[in-house]
């Protein structure tokens, strides 16, 4: 498999995890354009899990700015995301145009599961397990501190229906009984998506987070998947890499400021 064929089916994979997700969501919406531009609307209040999304290697500027209508009356935080620098300038114009005037990269990162020993480091003190749906309340503490977002950012991304949908899977690390971090995986067409990494504070520095990503990663390995997808912060920029996962792109997203 080459690099380029597997960051295109790693970007697939994301694409059908947030479908899934939005059409989950009570807010949750899903357009589909022509020519590889999507608008996803999950109902989060976060900018980057709404917006424009265009997936394809080229952008076409008017599906873009077409689909970018659709947000500008609305009051939920929205973003546009591209995968190239491909056309930036006119984009550039796009994004302002509609009040999103600040830019900045994410990284795409990919790691091949193949042919490779995943471990967790093991402990007599500290546990990683899968949680059920029933336990979504723990979780969602566990991440809303992890990340020090008020409350009602992850209601939504915790529900019931969202930990027991098939193909997803939550987890939480526990010292002594007491969650301290959490990831989340999702399974789509032989890719494993990790997101929701977080450490609560007065923990961090100690691993959990890297043994709630290598859980994903053990999962996915277990189920197929031949490759791990995520969008790095620039604080785990580096612990992702020390876990194998490599720059496959850089994405541009603009926002409002």
């Amino acid at each position: 498999m080459t690099v380029h064929k597997s960051v295109d089916d790693a970007v697939s994979a994301w694409r059908g995890a947030m479908e899934i997700l939005c059409n989950l969501l009570p807010d949750g919406i899903v357009h589909r354009g022509a020519h590889g531009t999507y608008a996803l609307t999950t109902g989060v209040p976060m900018a980057a899990l709404n917006g424009v999304f265009s997936l394809g290697r080229q952008p076409d500027l008017r599906e873009i700015d077409a689909f970018a209508a659709f947000f500008s009356d609305r009051t939920l935080p929205w973003s546009i995301q591209i995968r190239s620098e491909a056309s930036r300038d006119a984009l550039v114009e796009i994004a302002n145009r509609y009040g999103l005037t600040r830019s900045y990269p994410i990284p795409f990162m990919t790691r091949r599961l193949e042919g490779v020993k995943l471990s967790i480091p093991a402990s007599t003190d500290v546990t990683v397990r899968r949680i059920s749906k029933d336990e979504y309340r723990i979780y969602r503490h566990a991440v809303t501190a992890g990340f020090g977002t008020p409350k009602h950012i992850f209601v939504d991304l915790t529900r019931p229906e969202v930990i027991g949908e098939k193909g997803m899977s939550a987890y939480l690390v526990e010292e002594a009984g007491t969650p301290v971090a959490t990831s989340f995986g999702a399974l789509m067409d032989g890719c494993i998506g990790v997101f929701n990494v977080s450490t609560v504070p007065g923990r961090r520095r100690r691993g959990y987070a890297r043994m709630a990503t290598m859980a994903v990663l053990q999962h996915g390995q277990e189920n197929g998947a031949q490759t791990a997808f995520l969008h790095s912060s620039p604080a785990g920029y580096r612990a992702y890499e020390s876990l194998g996962f490599e720059t496959g792109e850089t994405w541009q997203v603009f926002v409002a400021p």
